[in-house]
């Protein structure tokens, strides 16, 4: 509280006829001032009106200018509360300083007549003297037998303390600290007032014989009652004529010391209405330990009870859904445990799995698309819970317990809570068995009509090889052997189709290696094509276009730049963005393509066949290069 230096003039005198103490106490200044004393502590509304009403008396009854009130904190130190006539430093000095601790037990006055003739510390003294004080008592303020703090009093000269005084401070001290007690009581006691009135659940006392005795705002909320209305009858108003039996059986467990926890039941309304309450029934004892009634929480968990409900609604409907969904779906816990499986799972797997023991999956065994076995451990479920993300685009073959096989994708997912946390993960495994047979019909159609072409395409070769062999003039063999040059590289392509895995599409990389391996058989001795390619896919349409490309730049490369003792003609298919470049390079002198496309066929060919591809022909010099640039996407 504030400094308040007192001026006052005491209203009864210490010295001069008043030594005895008994005569002291009974002096009428002395009574008088311990009755206001008393008055006022009786009346105080805060402990800082406590402390000032004790400062006014000790300063008063003992004659001292200075005083001071120190209690206990929560950490159990000395600390101040109040004072007078006492510095800033001083006190921040001192802070702390007591001579008891918590637990003494019959705490006495300490005196200090005089500071210059006492045991204190060197550097305590030095403090208390700089402050001008000469002389100071430790009074214990005590409730009960328990120490509370202390009060102490301080003079400026050399002080000799009468018994009448010590008397006095006694007197004083045991009035100060039951008025600290009891206004601590009642600030706690409103404060739990406060925390009952103000509680959204109903606060309830009613006596060993059920009738109620208190009633709070979140009861009369919650029941629509009153306070007028329910204090004096029995708590059996608010229970439902089909419950009355639980009372008694409340009661009896009361009678027995017990406590009851959050037990859930159904009271009814003043309007007779119900609602879903969870209920906690505590005891109370009387100063003697005896047990005189009961309090008693009620909280309203309807909305609860209605939320649950529609949780276990939605489950089911999802189970529902599960069930109804014409895959196998299955769920684990965080540590891969099955939780959940529904009638698919059963199905695919061949078995009904164990709940709580099976582990990453419901089917017996597992094997890689190549039938490698696949451990439980190290199937797509073990991997997804173990790095916590789904896993997509991978096959496996589940071998029921009677020997079937079932390929299937699976799609585990793992399940995360609101925090993040895994707690699971759920996976549908899809039946794949008919899409495989599919594909492979698919397969055989494919290879079948492969086949075909390919068997039309060796007639035709055959035949324009024996009409070029017929051909008696120069100029009509070269133009049948240039043409069966070219139907032979379509046969290389068709032969890269025919062995690939994909009905659709083609290896860039397949590609250039079958067409320049067939067109290295028919090079003279020592001339090598040297032929690179990037990783990447083509349309099947665009196979016989390329290789009509390659092969009439190969012949022009054969024809005008190959020269030396190991002549090269280098080959290269690459990715350029969303484009691809095939090119063909060799050691010649390179051509002018203005000065060559109005006599070359074949470079006109090449032309319109870029064209076809929507691409471009491009020739350049140094060293000699020739490319075609097309979209590696088939726009068609």
């Amino acid at each position: 509280m504030k400094n308040d230096q007192a001026t006052r003039t005491s209203p009864w005198v210490l010295s001069g006829g008043a030594n005895d103490a008994a005569d002291l106490v009974a002096a009428p200044g002395f009574l008088k001032l311990l009755y206001r004393f008393s008055e006022r502590c009786h009346h105080a509304a805060s402990l800082d009106e406590v402390y000032k009403a004790a400062l006014d008396t000790i300063s008063s009854a003992l004659h001292c200018p200075r005083a001071s009130i120190l209690t206990f904190d929560q950490t159990n130190t000395m600390r101040f509360v109040a004072w007078r006539g006492l510095s800033e430093p001083y006190r921040r000095a001192v802070d702390g300083h007591s001579p008891w601790t918590r637990d003494t037990t019959n705490p006495q006055p300490i005196l200090i007549e005089d500071v210059d003739r006492t045991g204190l510390p060197e550097d305590l003294t030095h403090i208390v003297k700089k402050e001008g004080i000469r002389a100071l008592a430790f009074i214990p303020l005590t409730d009960r037998g328990r120490l509370l703090g202390k009060f102490m009093i301080y003079y400026d000269e050399v002080h000799r303390f009468s018994d009448a005084e010590v008397d006095l401070a006694w007197v004083i001290a045991r009035q100060l600290g039951f008025s600290i007690e009891r206004t601590r009581a009642a600030q706690a006691r409103a404060h739990l007032a406060a925390i009952v009135e103000s509680s959204d659940d109903a606060i309830i006392s009613k006596g060993l014989n059920g009738i109620i005795r208190s009633w709070n705002k979140g009861a009369e909320n919650i029941f629509g009652y009153s306070a007028e209305e329910t204090i004096g009858n029995p708590i059996l108003i608010l229970i439902p004529p089909d419950r009355q039996h639980e009372e008694p059986d409340i009661l009896a467990r009361l009678r027995r010391g017990e406590k009851i926890d959050h037990y859930e039941t159904v009271r009814q309304r003043k309007d007779g209405t119900l609602v879903d309450v969870s209920l906690t029934v505590s005891p109370i004892h009387d100063h003697t330990g005896q047990i005189i009634g009961a309090s008693k929480i009620a909280r309203d968990i309807s909305e609860r009870k209605r939320a649950d409900q529609a949780l276990k609604d939605s489950e089911r409907r999802l189970q529902d859904l599960i069930a109804a969904i014409p895959a196998a779906i299955y769920t684990t816990d965080a540590e891969g445990r099955i939780t959940y499986f529904n009638d698919g799972a059963v199905e695919l797997a061949g078995r009904t799995p164990t709940i709580g023991s099976d582990e990453w999956c419901v089917t017996w065994k597992l094997y890689t698309p190549d039938g490698k076995p696949l451990p439980h451990d190290q199937c797509p479920m073990a991997i997804a819970l173990k790095e916590g993300r789904p896993v997509r685009n991978t096959e496996a073959i589940a071998e029921r317990p009677d020997g079937t096989l079932v390929p299937f994708l699976p799609y585990p997912t793992p399940l995360f809570d609101a925090d993040g946390k895994l707690v699971g993960a759920i996976n549908m495994l899809v039946d794949i068995s008919e899409r495989k047979e599919a594909e492979a019909n698919q397969r055989l159609l494919f290879n079948e009509l492969n086949h075909r072409v390919k068997n039309n395409m060796q007639l035709i070769q055959s035949l324009v090889d024996r009409a070029a062999g017929q051909v008696g003039r120069a100029e009509p063999r070269v133009i049948f052997k240039d043409l069966s040059s070219r139907i032979h590289m379509m046969f290389a392509a068709q032969r890269m189709l025919y062995v690939t895995n994909k009905p659709a599409h083609f290896s860039a990389r397949q590609f250039v290696a079958e067409v320049c391996d067939a067109a290295q058989q028919a090079l003279a001795p020592g001339v090598k094509i040297d032929y690179e390619a990037d990783d990447c896919e083509l349309s099947n349409d665009m196979a016989m276009p390329l290789a009509l490309i390659l092969n009439e730049l190969l012949t022009n490369a054969i024809k005008y730049g190959v020269h030396g003792e190991s002549p090269l003609i280098r080959v290269r298919l690459i990715e350029d963005g969303d484009d691809l470049e095939l090119s063909v390079e060799d050691g010649g002198p390179g051509f002018d393509l203005k000065d060559v496309s109005a006599h070359a066929s074949g470079i006109t060919l090449v032309r319109g066949l870029a064209r076809q591809l929507r691409g471009s022909f491009d020739v350049s010099r140094m060293p000699s290069r020739c490319s075609v640039r097309f979209s590696a996407y088939d726009d068609s």
